[in-house]
């Protein structure tokens, strides 16, 4: 699965508190990586508008095939 913006640490800098924490910053760290690679794609919703909306899944993201209707009538 691709990064996003949000859980993509590279080029990132990294600033350190003048304050000591209560969590020592080893754990922290650890913890912070753990959950950003603990992030799921959000559930595909009830398919309304194809039988196959929800059953592809894309192989470069991951996120589920939807079906979008356009005020003119078009599905795509």
């Amino acid at each position: 699965m691709k990064p996003s913006k949000k859980n993509d640490l590279k080029d990132q800098m990294l600033v350190l508190a003048p304050h000591e924490g209560i969590v020592p910053s080893d754990i922290w760290l650890t913890c912070r990586k753990k959950l950003m690679n603990n992030m799921k794609i959000q559930s595909a919703r009830k398919a309304t508008h194809t039988w196959l909306a929800g059953k592809i899944k894309c192989g470069n993201c991951g996120y589920a095939l939807m079906s979008i209707n356009n005020p003119v009538g078009k599905q795509y």
